[in-house]
Order: C-alpha cells, then structure tokens, then sequence
C-alpha cells in the first residue's frame, strides 16, 4: 500500500494507482499549456496596446500643427511681425507672407504711419494641438474652428471654421451666412471669440502725432471731458466750474446728437448728452471719415482695391461704468442708416428698454442685486441681433427684421449718452465681426449667387481672414468639405 509524505496509507484506485499521482499526472499537461496560452494573449495585448498608442497618443491624439499662414488671423496666426506703435504705443501684428523693406506700416489704432526698417524680426506662426479623437463621439459644430487635409493638397493640413452642416443649404449675403434662407446669429462666446478690434480708447497718445480720440462730444453744451482711464460726465454744478478747461475735449456736432439743456425729463431723447464714436480710415497719407470696413490691419501690405473693401455693420461695444451717481439713465446707440437703436438703462433700478427710431419696443427689469457700474459692458449689434450683457449675464437679445435694421453703415455708428447721471466711462472699445466677403478675382466659386446644397457627410467651412483664405468659397473641385478629411479640432494654441 502506498504512502503519503507523513506515511499516512494512501488508499489505491480501480486501477491500482493512487488517485492523487492519478490526478496529478493529468493536470500537468493542461497547465503547460495553460501557460503558453496566457503568455501568446499577454503578447497580442501587449502588441496591440503598442498599435493603439502609436496611433493616437504619438501620431494623433495630440498632434502639434504649426500654422503656416494667417487664413484664420486674428484667431490664429501665421508668421508675421509684431510691432509698437511709435504715437499710441499701441502693440499690432502684421502678416510675414508678403515682403516688409521698404514698405510702411499703419497703425491700426491711431492711423500714424511708420517705414520698415530693417532688420525686421519675424516670428513664427502659432502652434496648436490637435484633439484627433474629437469627432469620434460628436459631428462639428457651425463656428467651430476643425482640422482637416487639403482637399486639393491632401498631404497638406488646414484650419478653418465650420457654418454649413450636412444636408443644409448655404449662402452668404453682405458678410453673413444664411442656412436654408435664414441668417444664423452667433452667441456671445462666439461674437467675443470671432470679434475684430477696431479702436480701442485707452491708447495712450506719445508726442510724434495727433491725438486720435474717435470719441467726441457732441454739442458745445457737452458735459463730458476727458479723465485719465476714458471720459467722465460731470453734473451741471462741475460742469459749470470747470469752465475753459473742458476744451481739452474737442467737440464735434452730429446731427439728432445735440443736448437740449431745457429738457428735465430722464426719459426724453432731447436731454441725452451723447460721446459719438467717428471712425477713421487712412486713406492715402490722410485720415477720412468713413463707416467701419473689412479692412484688416493684418494684411496691410497685401493690395486691396477700393471695389473689393466693404463696410461693416456688425458692430460690438465693450466699456466699463464707474463712480456713478444720480438717479438717470445710460443710453448706448448704433445707427446704421435712418435707424437708431437704443438701449436705455436705470442704474439704480435695473430697468433696461430697447427703443427703436424712437418708440419704445421692449422693456425687462434686471435684477436689483446685479452690480451694475460694476461689470464690463457689451453692447453688440450682430447678425442682426441687438445683445446687451453685463459681465456674462445677457439681459437683452433681440432679433432685428430687414425692414428694422438696413441701409448704409454710418460714419458714427455708436454713442453712449448720459442724462442726469454723474459716471465714468473706461476702457473703451470698438469691435466689428468677421465679414465673409467675396475673393478677390475669378477665386469666388461657390455660395455667392446660389446656395450650396451640402450632401449627408459634408460641411461648408470659411476662414476668418476672408481676404486671403481658401475655402469653401474658391475650391476649384467644389465647395464641400467631406467628413472623411477631418482630422480633429485644435485644443491648444501656443503662441510665440
């Protein structure tokens, strides 16, 4: 009889073995190979986890793209120049596409002109990082800034931002987009992202050049001066006091602008003392009057004729109120044509009205407890859509209609009034939109005298600088952009 290791008697089996030895010799088998099996599955997870990182973690997940021109400026830029402006001390960038010796360069802040000099430092373009994944669980959105591969150079890279979507219809008209003959507004993250800057009132003016202040009282009986961060509107007893020193500001008459100092009424168009905005344009070694254009100081060396410059009615107005005092009203105007639109605002009881030629057309109470004077102000006029916000709070957006809001884009688009308040107004600044205007030449292909029918997988996709982009617009194979060339959306933007 067998025994075990502690010479316990093993008892036998049928066949006269005993069944552990039994059991044991047939399990050694199973395990060898259980082992080899585990050890070929470990390698293929192994090799296949390698695939997947090569694939996506080094190859695309986040993949570095540098921007080689600036289609998309001011959202991103190519290499380009960066300089100071030697009367407002203003900082602007100007395209590197082009050659710079010998040329002049503008300020786009005070139009004062300046020749390059060499050598002239040229930095590079921006680098991003793509997120390639992004669309694997989410189509594009319209205004969302995408990558994808050149449909006519695929082996090249490209930036641009969607508005048409598949099965749409697309067409754009004065600047803006239509979808299936409906013009798309923009949010206010997009009409901040997207927003161009005009002029901004706090550059400090250096002692080679004219002061440009844009911003001028209007009438002989202004209350508003000029103060160290902006302009100030004075009550009438400080306004009297300060007497001959107030001509610092110089005052400017614009016609419907004019204070009458009988009116006592808060709420009456006649006692609204108006700061207008008047915007310039150089043209030639001079200064005009003239409405905002597409004009973008971006590509101030690249030629742009007279019949290819369009103006701009899509505006945005940033300030900040301070030190207010007085129970009045702040009044902000765009005009644009015979229309004026008007948002009246009571500081001190929130209540906001939108008045349009006049008559009254909406009326909404903000909160009391919301620090008005406190927050940045926007006012924008879009995508014909009227939005006021305070800090990030919309408290007004209003479609406007064709019949309320055309004609001709003024000289002096905007003004802020005040009547009966004593307040301080800094950090002024004029923004227009993106204006998708037709190429240069023979280039305009698509969605200008029909809209683009765009099939189940395509998008239409615009660049922001609309001069010099090749987009949808000028493809020569046609104006879709498939889904099968999208490569992902920039996530990261570095700039140098």
């Amino acid at each position: 009889m067998p025994f075990s290791r502690d010479n316990t008697p093993v008892p036998a089996g049928p066949n006269g073995k005993p069944p552990m030895e039994r059991e044991g010799r047939s399990r050694r088998p199973a395990a060898r190979g259980g082992w080899f099996r585990r050890a070929v599955e470990s390698s293929l997870l192994l090799l296949v986890a390698v695939l997947i990182g090569r694939t996506w973690f080094v190859e695309g997940l986040f993949l570095p793209l540098g921007i080689p021109s600036g289609s998309m400026a001011q959202t991103l830029r190519g290499p380009h120049c960066r300089f100071v402006c030697p009367n407002c001390q203003s900082s602007f960038l100007c395209d590197a596409a082009v050659p710079l010796v010998g040329a002049w360069r503008v300020c786009p802040y005070c139009g004062h002109m300046t020749e390059n000099v060499p050598p002239l430092k040229v930095l590079s373009g921006d680098r991003v990082i793509l997120l390639r994944p992004a669309f694997c669980w989410r189509p594009p959105r319209r205004w969302e800034v995408v990558a994808f591969r050149d449909p006519n150079r695929p082996s090249q890279l490209a930036v641009k931002r969607i508005v048409g979507l598949p099965g749409e219809s697309v067409q754009l008209r004065h600047g803006d987009v239509y979808i299936d003959g409906k013009i798309q507004r923009k949010e206010l993250d997009r009409q901040r992202e997207m927003a161009v800057l005009v002029h901004d009132a706090s550059t400090v003016t250096g002692g080679q050049g004219k002061a440009d202040l844009r911003w001028y009282p209007a009438g002989a009986h202004s209350r508003w001066v000029r103060s160290e961060d902006g302009f100030r509107h004075l009550h009438a007893g400080e306004a009297d006091a300060e007497g001959p020193s107030r001509d610092r500001l110089p005052k400017k008459g614009v016609a419907g602008h004019e204070p009458n100092e009988d009116a006592t009424d808060d709420r009456s168009e006649q006692a609204v003392d108006w700061l207008v905005y008047h915007h310039q344009r150089r043209v030639g070694e001079h200064l005009r009057a003239s409405p905002v254009t597409d004009e973008l100081s971006y590509n101030q060396w690249r030629t742009q004729r007279n019949d290819e410059t369009r103006f701009v009615a899509d505006l945005m107005l940033c300030f900040r109120v301070g030190d207010i005092l007085g129970n009045g009203r702040l009044v902000v105007r765009a005009t644009q044509g015979k229309h004026r639109l008007e948002t009246w605002i009571n500081p001190k009881t929130g209540a906001c009205e939108v008045r349009l030629d006049g008559p009254l057309v909406w009326h909404e109470q903000v909160p009391v407890s919301l620090p008005i004077g406190k927050e940045e102000m926007t006012f924008s006029v879009i995508d014909r859509q009227l939005m006021l916000v305070l800090g990030r709070r919309v408290v007004i957006c209003r479609p406007l209609s064709p019949a309320d809001w055309s004609g001709r884009p003024s000289e002096c688009p905007l003004a802020i009034g005040a009547v009966g308040l004593e307040l301080n107004l800094s950090n002024l600044r004029v923004y227009r939109d993106v204006y998708y205007a037709r190429p240069p030449g023979f280039a305009a292909r698509w969605g200008f005298e029909r809209p683009v029918e765009l099939g189940p997988r395509e998008y239409f996709v615009l660049g922001d600088n609309s001069l010099i982009s090749e987009d949808s617009r000028s493809w020569p194979a046609g104006a879709a952009l498939s889904s099968k060339w999208l490569i992902g959306k920039p996530l990261v933007v570095s700039r140098p």
